[in-house]
């Protein structure tokens, strides 16, 4: 959990090193009603940082596998994509009726696909069975299914070695 905070730049927030903020509502005292509120301070501290955007890009699109296990190259990369999509802008429909078009959802399966394709750009060239496989999958599954399908794949690749060592697994 301290790891998770700390990447996020949130430790701070428990460990008493953040100074109190004193609380003052004055700038929105005068907006009637709490959507008003929610929508006036969401548009004032919810803006996306592109230079962070810029190396958190830049960090993801470069980082592979090497010699981690599965489970310690999802939970590294999960940090930083994490990271990405706090300061990434998120979409929302803003049409004054309720919008249908589908393209908001759209754009967040792209952006779940791209999970998936990262995921699968960084792993070494071992499962390229597995990752062809997921690849031809139409809708692409989840990160956490692809996750789980890419240990399985480890898990065999690791019981083979073991056994063809004179090992028992």
């Amino acid at each position: 959990m301290k790891m998770a905070l700390t990447s996020k730049n949130k430790i701070k927030f428990i460990d008493g090193s953040l100074p109190l903020a004193k609380i003052d509502l004055i700038s929105v005292i005068w907006i009637d009603k709490s959507v008003g509120v929610w929508n006036d301070l969401k548009d004032r501290f919810s803006q996306g940082d592109m230079i962070c955007i810029f190396y958190l890009q830049e960090e993801i699109y470069s980082f592979k596998q090497g010699e981690l296990y599965v489970t310690d190259y999802f939970n590294q990369l999960k940090i930083l994509w994490d990271e990405f999509i706090n300061f990434w802008p998120h979409l929302a429909c803003t049409c004054v009726n309720p919008c249908n078009c589908g393209a908001v959802q759209t754009g967040q399966q792209y952006m779940k696909n791209d999970y998936v394709i990262r995921f699968l750009k960084g792993r070494i060239e071992q499962y390229a069975n597995v990752k062809s496989q997921i690849l031809m999958m139409e809708p692409l599954p989840s990160i956490n299914k692809v996750f789980s399908l890419v240990l399985q794949q480890e898990r065999n690749a690791n019981k083979c070695s073991i056994r063809s060592k004179g090992f028992c697994y």
